[in-house]
């Protein structure tokens, strides 16, 4: 899938900003596959555990923020550039998961902090994201994150 495709998704997600329980189509385990990759995801990011995160993305893995793309290789060497002077944590939340066969889309909130020697500062974003269904569980293609209002 294209960056635009990622972005018509993330304009469709951002749309619906309530949370809700799997729609119609999709399963209730499939749901909570997704959500589940989503969370380890998440969390392998504020560990900057790049051996979790290889697991959890596509080899063709794409992150849109900030205006720029980064593939799996340059995502892993930002999160350990900016976790080598600071933690983070980070929990998605009010996850909304969509689903067409092998491919799910969700939108969801992160909520967390980012925590330096001298300050603590809150985290809030809104991300979505595109994952396929794997023999090893749902993948995540593209990711797209939005500082939250």
């Amino acid at each position: 899938m294209r960056p635009s495709v990622v972005l018509y998704v993330l304009a469709l997600s951002l749309a619906c900003r309530t949370e809700s329980p799997p729609r119609p189509g999709v399963a209730a385990t499939d749901a909570a596959a997704v959500e589940s990759t989503l969370v380890r995801f998440s969390g392998a990011l504020a560990r900057a555990d790049t051996a979790e995160l290889r697991t959890l993305a596509s080899p063709t893995f794409v992150l849109l923020d900030e205006g720029r793309t980064y593939d799996l290789d340059a995502t892993f060497a930002s999160i350990l550039g900016v976790l080598a002077a600071a933690q983070m944590t980070r929990v998605p939340r009010d996850v909304s998961v969509q689903q067409r066969g092998d491919v799910a889309w969700a939108s969801y909130r992160v909520q967390g902090e980012f925590r330096t020697d001298t300050a603590t500062f809150p985290l809030r974003m809104v991300e979505a994201a595109v994952l396929e269904r794997t023999r090893n569980g749902w993948r995540i293609a593209q990711m797209a994150t939005l500082a939250a209002r």
